[in-house]
């Protein structure tokens, strides 16, 4: 018996009309059954397994292969530099300025120019490098919060400083751990009848969150039949240490069928009105007391924290650092 990971593996919603248009039982089945696994198969190298009734697949393949080296040399990250250089340097100013006068004003070039420029920078480096940005994605803000000056009172270009210093920090960490290539496997077991995801439980929290950000772009970027999907950790409750007095929820497309039927009500019926694949769910505090941790996590469980359906919470500006992931005990047998 091995401890794992859980994860849920999403469909947007017009996928899901793709199949269930005609008869929702039918072309559930059929997604869980064949599409789904069949758009794996694509993308990664397949094994049967077994655990129980339930048929089990694990599934592996190259995760990334990277030269740091020839990333710090290529163009695209000279002008992600210098497009953040020249960014920083006027942050800067508009602070100093704001603590001069007392008030905040951005300079036209500022918004026009140097803010399109780091746009088009960022746009051009994702391009190129996308697995980095799906490691540096992956990182909580805290990670470079010191990095970053002012607050977030001084909102414009405020998260291009923080997506780009993630980077940096991803590349900076590899050099120091003297590791030149980026390079590993992607390891994991999907459940078909739950479309749930399995990780042996011997790497932390955060490496966890970030296979699972890999396996997610892999999928994404292969063009299949189940199109662009998203992966959630599932929460045996949301721990967090301290109280907030804002949070926002991001919320995935609750898709699977099996879900309890008394959550999420009136979220479904945003999703299906609006067609919608994800949402925001912002909770501000009365201003006389924050949302204490206990809140936080009973409205996570609303939320669908231990279903899958829980993207990422944010608090003041800053995505939140969440513990608590569900870890399980199975046994997968291979098929002989």
């Amino acid at each position: 018996m091995t401890e794992y990971y859980v994860a849920k593996l999403n469909l947007k919603p017009t996928i899901i009309g793709l199949y269930t248009e005609n008869d929702k039982n039918k072309g559930i089945n059929q997604l869980m059954n064949y599409v789904i696994p069949s758009s794996l198969i694509e993308v990664f190298n397949k094994y049967d397994y077994f655990s129980g009734e339930d048929e089990i697949y694990l599934f592996d393949g190259n995760r990334y292969n990277e030269d740091i080296q020839l990333v710090l040399m290529s163009p695209e990250f000279e002008e992600l530099q210098n497009a953040y250089s020249k960014l920083l340097d006027e942050y800067k100013k508009v602070i100093e300025n704001s603590e001069k006068n007392n008030g905040i004003f951005w300079p036209n070039e500022y918004l026009k120019h140097t803010k399109s420029r780091m746009k088009r920078a960022l746009w051009s480096f994702r391009s190129k490098f996308p697995n980095i940005i799906e490691l540096s994605s992956n990182l909580p803000d805290d990670k470079v919060d010191d990095r970053i000056p002012g607050n977030s009172n001084y909102g414009h270009g405020r998260k291009y400083l923080f997506d780009v210093e993630k980077i940096f920090y991803v590349i900076d960490s590899k050099k120091d751990d003297g590791i030149d290539q980026l390079s590993d496997n992607i390891r994991f077991f999907y459940e078909k009848s739950s479309e749930k995801i399995y990780i042996e439980s011997i790497i932390t929290v955060a490496e966890f969150k970030e296979e699972l950000s890999l396996i997610q772009n892999r999928i994404n970027s292969s063009g299949t039949n189940i199109g662009k999907v998203t992966i959630n950790p599932i929460y045996d409750e949301v721990i967090l240490n301290k109280s907030y007095n804002s949070v926002t929820f991001q919320i995935v497309y609750p898709n699977n069928s099996k879900r309890r039927n008394n959550q999420n009500r009136v979220l479904d019926k945003v999703f299906t009105e609006t067609h919608s694949d994800s949402m925001g769910v912002k909770m501000n505090s009365d201003g006389e007391s924050n949302f204490t941790p206990g809140e936080i996590k009973s409205a996570s469980d609303l939320f669908g924290a231990k279903d899958g359906y829980l993207k990422s919470v944010r608090a003041n500006g800053k995505k939140l650092n969440i513990e608590g992931v569900k870890k399980i005990v199975k046994k997968f047998i291979k098929k002989q």
